[in-house]
């Protein structure tokens, strides 16, 4: 896994920490993290390439979706993955305004 990826990860971990009104579980080579709290929902995503978290980052939204269409990603339930992530929306912005986030495109 490159720096970049490497970095893009920790930030990525980071916004997830902060993840209410559900409970996301991220596999990434076969080890589980969760994130959130329990609630309603609960959703389970599958890393499948490493660089998924630099395109995620520097990309917000599109760059997520794009990379489940490039395969990066999986989830069971793709809905919840989605309806989670809907329901922080704004406490994710809030936190990619951040001006030392600014440089994730680097």
């Amino acid at each position: 896994m490159s720096a970049i990826d490497t970095a893009a990860r920790v930030a990525a971990r980071r916004l997830l920490s902060r993840l209410r009104g559900g409970q996301l579980i991220v596999v990434e080579k076969g080890r589980e993290e969760r994130y959130g709290t329990s609630g309603d929902i609960t959703a389970r995503l599958e890393v499948r390439e490493p660089g998924m978290w630099r395109r995620a980052i520097s990309g917000g939204g599109v760059g997520f979706g794009e990379a489940y269409i490039d395969g990066m990603w999986d989830s069971p339930d793709m809905v919840a993955v989605l309806r989670i992530l809907a329901r922080n929306i704004d406490r994710l912005n809030r936190l990619m305004r951040n001006p030392l986030t600014r440089l994730r495109g680097l």
